[in-house]
């Protein structure tokens, strides 16, 4: 393994544009901005040592996802506090200064530095360090903050600044060692596939009544393809249209247990769906009873427990079709 003959240095707006791996750099102050790159080259890993100013860091991501021979990881150690944002934004992770930070060159991100930070960056072959197949192969990135993982970010630091310094040979047997120790601290730690996740949750939570919702919607707001996005739910045993459905259910008992009678129809445009027909299969198949026996048999409960359900809960707040008559006392109760 050597280092490239000579450090890259990139100076004010010019040198905003000629990082070897970011896109793009934006800095507060761009006539202040300073940096300086080495890299070096090995058989299996790749290693690049940035000092920088106050900046952020924007990886365009490819929309074409590598087969898994070309898929690679990057490890990287920030000896600053910085910020980690993905999926067009929707996803945040605060990294603290000597986190071992994994994430994929093939995803979207950004990366912003408060102060001048060393900036340590190890590439390897993704099938190498996350040998379980899954993880960060679908997800963008993840901060590992075990015991095991901060002795990881150490000797990935070191190993970086000996290749990329050029002090003295490192071969093959020391290559394979630092993947192995990126491995193992990945294995101690789920990866962070709850990013992604809570991001699509939430977004169920705040436009399920709008009719429009879907799994598609979901990964462009996301700044994803559907396919990726799918690619997070592999191992979950759920689906986004499941969550979606499954939210809207939520709602819809909510309103058939109301002490006011409001019609199905307006429940079902209340909730998110397109038409009544289709609220009353999902609801049949989920419940295992129509939604108006479902309401016979809340009304029963509350005959019997005048207290019955007395929850307040919010309405939902963002679908575009309403129903026709005011359901606003519907909401009071569960």
């Amino acid at each position: 393994m050597r280092a490239t003959d000579a450090p890259v240095r990139l100076s004010g707006a010019v040198g905003l544009t000629g990082h070897p791996a970011f896109g793009s750099i934006t800095a507060a102050a761009p006539d202040a901005f300073r940096a300086t790159v080495r890299r070096a080259e090995g058989r299996l890993v790749a290693t690049e040592l940035t000092r920088l100013t106050p900046c952020r860091l924007e990886q365009i991501g490819d929309p074409v996802d590598p087969g898994p021979a070309d898929e690679k990881l990057h490890a990287a150690v920030a000896d600053t506090a910085s910020t980690l944002r993905l999926c067009g934004g929707a996803v945040q992770i605060e990294c603290a200064a000597g986190h071992l930070v994994l994430f994929s060159p093939h995803r979207e991100l950004e990366w912003t530095f408060t102060e001048p930070t060393r900036l340590a960056v190890l590439s390897a072959p993704a099938r190498l360090v996350d040998q379980r197949g899954e993880g960060l192969r679908r997800t963008g990135a993840t901060v590992l903050d075990t015991p095991f993982s901060a002795a990881a970010a150490e000797f990935v630091t070191q190993f970086v600044l000996d290749t990329t310094g050029g002090s003295r040979r490192i071969g093959v047997a020391e290559q394979r060692a630092v993947v192995d120790v990126i491995g193992g601290a990945l294995a101690q730690q789920r990866p962070a596939d709850d990013y992604v996740l809570d991001a699509v949750r939430e977004r169920i939570d705040r436009d399920f009544a709008c009719p429009d919702l879907s799994a598609s919607t979901i990964a462009k707001g996301l700044s994803m393809s559907l396919r990726q996005l799918y690619r997070y739910f592999t191992d979950t045993g759920i689906t986004v249209a499941g969550l979606i459905t499954e939210r809207r259910l939520d709602c819809a008992r909510t309103l058939l247990q109301a002490p006011e009678t409001v019609r199905v129809a307006e429940i079902a445009a209340a909730c998110g769906f397109r038409s009544v027909g289709t609220f009353r299969r999902r609801f049949e198949a989920v419940v295992g009873q129509t939604p108006s026996a479902y309401r016979e048999e809340a009304l029963a409960r509350r005959r019997l427990d005048p207290d019955f359900g007395r929850v307040l809960v919010e309405p939902p707040v963002h679908g575009p079709r309403r129903p026709g008559r005011p359901v606003t006392a519907a909401y009071d109760y569960v």
